[in-house]
């Protein structure tokens, strides 16, 4: 390399590699460049010392005999790598380039030293990249395929062949398979769109199996490029969205069902109770009835087939219409449904605190509602009802809550009762409808809450609420007295 280059000195340190000169396994020349590479003090720490004292090569015997093949001429260029801490403690990896000079007028070797070490992390990187990228296109749920520029696939992961049924070897390097022939217009246009530079996400449409049956998909695609900014290719995200389709298509065909019930309930039923009651009370003043048993038997009996309407309707309306949340004050809420209620004036409520909860207020008034008739209406007039929130975790623990509830001082629910009081149509009333734990039921349920039945303080009956994936207390009975 530096003969007919004087004695290569200047050269060798105009060159920002490292460069070492050795002789009979010693160093007789280094570069500062070198004595950087190498960990080294000074030049003189290593001018003299022996090569294999500082190639750390796992077994000696390969770095002398790559010294050896360069030596004998077997091999022009030898190459060797190792790593090693020097003092800073941050692993260095080293590559050296050996070759023969002739160095003041003798035959020597001659290595070229670099410190690879940014390459290597960079290649370590790319590897651990590569391998987790490789692990996450093997386990994802959703199927992901690549199509290289003449619509060829390059890759096909197991969620693919689990949906659409090709195995990998039966679609790579062939013809993407799943498009069906009248959407084919439709992916010309994806295409292009991404070609163009546009991601194209959530797009939902259909795609073929290998059985031939058509599949809901909600499709993502971007463009692959490679270094250069050149489109090498597609990837495309794709999920079976069918089962979540489907249940749009029956959530759909429910509603009108619960659309029709409904107005046959408003229409059918409740005009001949408003015709019943009108009548009933033209005959009262006809022959001047009022206060006569029978009658006032009869007259209940129509208020609480009118009551049967309107919960039933409420119940139908709650499966038409989505849960809008927002912060709400549960104070505010109570209040006003306890207005509603209109509750005599012995009846007491109490609201601890001015909590805000997440929750759609017309629906969580509706709710209060008749957990609060239900109170006066087994409690009696002079019932005492509570309202807070539900401490989160177990029982003493007030840091933070994680619902509310609504507690009154009445006879309580048996422990037999607390799953049958929530059906539809269950009282332990004459008077009472049966549908209004069940309305209460439904209203938690679209707002994502458990509802939990258990013991007041007071004796009575303690609902609480919580998210459905909220700690709970482990006490039977109320944890907040």
């Amino acid at each position: 390399m530096f003969e007919g280059v004087g004695d290569g000195r200047a050269l060798a340190e105009a060159i920002p590699d490292g460069v070492a000169v050795h002789r009979d396994g010693a160093f007789v020349y280094v570069n500062d460049a070198a004595v950087e590479v190498l960990g080294a003090r000074s030049r003189e720490d290593l001018v003299g010392r022996p090569v294999a004292s500082v190639v750390d090569v796992p077994g000696d015997d390969c770095v002398e005999e790559s010294f050896a093949e360069v030596r004998s001429g077997e091999r022009s260029i030898q190459r060797i790598e190792y790593s090693f801490e020097p003092s800073d403690g941050e692993v260095r990896h080293v590559e050296w380039r050996i070759t023969t000079t002739d160095w003041q007028g003798e035959r020597s070797l001659l290595s070229v030293i670099r410190d690879v070490t940014d390459h290597r992390r960079a290649e370590r990187d790319l590897r651990e990249t590569t391998q987790t990228l490789e692990a996450l296109v093997e386990a994802s749920p959703a199927a992901i395929i690549a199509i290289d520029v003449d619509g060829r696939v390059e890759l096909w992961n197991p969620a693919a062949e689990s949906i659409f049924g090709w195995s990998a070897e039966e679609v790579i390097g062939e013809p993407n398979p799943i498009v069906p022939e009248d959407r084919t217009r439709e992916y010309d246009d994806h295409l292009e769109r991404v070609v163009e530079g546009e991601r194209v996400t959530g797009v939902e449409t259909r795609r073929r199996t290998k059985s031939g049956e058509d599949v809901d998909v909600s499709l993502s695609t971007a463009a692959m490029e490679d270094g250069d900014g050149e489109l090498v290719g597609l990837m495309a995200v794709v999920k079976d969205i069918s089962e979540r389709r489907e249940r749009k298509r029956q959530l759909r065909r429910q509603n009108e069902r619960l659309e029709q019930f409904a107005s046959i309930v408003s229409h059918d039923l409740r005009n001949p109770i408003e015709a019943a009651t009108g009548h009933l009370e033209l005959l009262c003043a006809k022959h001047d009835l009022d206060g006569d048993d029978d009658v006032e038997g009869l007259a209940t009996m129509l208020e609480r087939m009118d009551d049967i309407v309107d919960d039933v309707l409420a119940l139908a309306r709650l499966g038409e219409s989505t849960v809008e949340t927002e912060p709400v004050s549960l104070n505010d809420v109570a209040l006003d449904a306890w207005s509603a209620v209109g509750p005599d004036a012995d009846a007491q409520l109490t609201v601890e605190g001015d909590a805000v909860v997440e929750a759609d207020r017309s629906r969580l008034q509706q709710l209060l509602e008749n957990l609060l008739r239900n109170s006066l209406e087994h409690a009696g007039p002079d019932v005492s009802v509570r309202i807070g929130l539900v401490p989160a975790g177990s029982e003493g623990n007030d840091d933070g809550a994680t619902g509310f509830f609504v507690a009154d001082d009445g006879p309580g629910i048996d422990p037999e009762d607390r799953d049958a009081v929530r059906e539809r149509g269950y009282s332990t009333t004459e008077t009472g409808a049966g549908f209004g734990l069940a309305i209460v039921e439904e209203i938690a349920r679209a707002h994502g809450w458990s509802v939990g039945v258990t013991d007041a303080t007071d004796g009575g009956a303690r609902f609480e609420f919580r998210p459905e994936d909220a700690p709970r207390s482990h006490s039977g009975t109320d944890p907040t007295h």
